[in-house]
């Protein structure tokens, strides 16, 4: 008579395990995957300067699958804003622009807004290298002939590169991107004459080369 109270005693117990291994498993995971409303903003700066960063760009992953997840960049005053719709737990958030080291850093959110600022260190600049200048040292021309100048240039950081021109202390050409540039030997005098070209990069990066002309009034031996 006593067995069906018996039954019913363990079937209690039962249902009591699998309500305590709901509440101590599922319910944690339940609510691991529920999603909140979170922004993440911030500002990005200098190192140096603490200037803001425009176009730096912030990228947002899962911090343990690396998994990408979104990614937004820095207006004309280097703030930037996510809004998102994520799980509680922990995000990694990247930040990278031009001429800057990478960084990272790393949040646990939950729900709400998150502050998260960016201070970038520049990349050493690299200046740029001349690998020739034409014409070459010690050419020579007669007053009247075209003389052609030409520069090749390269910049290990592939900055933009910009050049200038001068016969002697004359600008011929003012900054721009032109590598080329001709005159007239008509516009100057016989004798000898010192090209040079100047090269820039966006960075204050420069480099410089000379090449030495003879205009000579005639040809020799009457020609």
């Amino acid at each position: 008579m006593f067995q069906p109270r018996s039954s019913q005693g363990k079937r209690s117990l039962l249902a009591i395990s699998v309500f305590l291994f709901f509440c101590l498993f599922c319910l944690p995971c339940y609510a691991s995957q529920s999603r909140f409303n979170i922004t993440i903003s911030g500002k990005v700066t200098d190192q140096n300067t603490s200037a803001p960063i425009p176009n730096a760009v912030i990228t947002l992953s899962n911090l343990y699958s690396q998994n990408y997840i979104t990614s937004t960049v820095t207006d004309s005053a280097g703030y930037y804003r996510l809004r998102l719709n994520l799980s509680r737990g922990s995000y990694g958030i990247a930040c990278s622009a031009a001429n800057y080291i990478k960084t990272s850093t790393s949040k646990y959110v939950t729900s709400g807004t998150y502050a998260v600022n960016f201070t970038l260190k520049p990349v050493s600049n690299r200046t740029p290298q001349i690998t020739s200048f034409l014409p070459a040292n010690k050419s020579t021309f007669f007053l009247g002939n075209t003389v052609s100048l030409k520069v090749t240039a390269t910049d290990a950081d592939n900055d933009p590169l910009l050049y200038r021109f001068f016969l002697d202390s004359t600008v011929l050409s003012d900054w721009s991107n032109n590598t080329a540039y001709n005159f007239n030997s008509n516009t100057t005098s016989s004798g000898r004459h010192r090209l040079k070209v100047e090269v820039k990069d966006n960075r204050q990066g420069t480099a410089t080369k000379t090449s030495d002309i003879f205009i000579f009034m005639a040809c020799p031996g009457g020609m």
